[in-house]
């Protein structure tokens, strides 16, 4: 049967190895092409046909796009024709056929696996309600952006936001009604503050955001803004609570730097003053 490897070992070495090496490269699961020694293709198999959208015979002749490096895989780009684009690790070795150098070029893709990685590790850094980051998510993105705005000297801003009488409205109406609450506070700050500013639930009714490139200065503007859409929420029809939240901003200084925790520490006094000045009004 064609494509078979031969069941006897009575034919000449040579001509043994070469059926079984057709063998292998036909029912190989990786993508193997194989070029002379400057890179000129001379065959491809046909999971690299699959992988490159590209029949064998349209390939071979070509010059190969890759840097023929021997040793550690490389990760690559593959765009098909249909401009999809795949990542995949390659390997590179070398052999002497008929006496001259050629290379094997084996090609893995990789696309999928990384994808998967990569939902999960959205996963673990997002709160699952909100679908703003969770704590950890959080304090790993705005770790990176303190340590630029250290480098490039970019002003910018920490909120931490509590929701008022989350127990009430959970012990009054049911934890649903808890849970859209917070879902509520979550949106208000998406309508208030930009996609590349970044915005976390980092516990149960407590919310942080990190406000790049902004000063000091535009603090006044975002309060206001926090006060219009609560106010557009409190106005829906059928409302039976009050929606509101207390709130605390701590600028960060690119010349005169804080740690994140450092500002975590000093919005959250600030943040615990106006609690208790709430608590004094009532």
């Amino acid at each position: 049967m064609a494509g078979e490897p031969p069941t006897t070992s009575t034919l000449p070495e040579e001509q043994l190895l070469t059926q079984y090496g057709v063998f292998i490269a036909q029912h190989c699961p990786d993508a193997m092409v194989i070029t002379d020694d400057v890179g000129e293709i001379k065959y491809i198999n046909p999971v690299a046909e699959q992988l490159f959208g590209k029949s064998c015979d349209q390939m071979v002749g070509q010059l190969v796009e890759y840097p023929l490096n021997l040793g550690a895989t490389q990760e690559v780009k593959v765009v098909r024709p249909n401009q999809d684009k795949r990542v995949v690790e390659m390997q590179v070795a070398r052999a002497d056929v008929d006496g001259r150098s050629h290379c094997l070029l084996t090609f893995r893709d990789v696309t999928d696996k990384l994808r998967d990685f990569e939902e999960l590790r959205l996963l673990s850094l997002t709160d699952a309600l909100t679908g703003l980051c969770n704590r950890r998510g959080f304090f790993t993105l705005a770790e990176q952006q303190i340590k630029i705005a250290r480098r490039t000297k970019k002003e910018m801003m920490l909120l931490l936001a509590d929701m008022d009488e989350l127990k009430v409205i959970n012990d009054t109406f049911g934890h649903p009604e808890g849970d859209k609450a917070i879902v509520d506070v979550a949106q208000v700050l998406k309508g208030t503050f930009r996609d590349s500013d970044i915005l976390a639930r980092i516990g149960g009714d407590e919310f942080a955001v990190l406000a790049v490139e902004s000063s000091a200065a535009v603090a006044s503007a975002i309060d206001k803004r926090i006060k219009e859409k609560l106010a557009e929420i409190n106005k829906r029809p059928g409302r039976t609570y009050e929606l509101a939240i207390s709130r605390a901003i701590a600028p960060f200084n690119p010349w005169k730097p804080s740690t994140l925790g450092e500002l975590v520490d000093w919005a959250d006094v600030l943040l615990m003053e106006q609690k208790k000045r709430k608590k004094v009004k009532r």
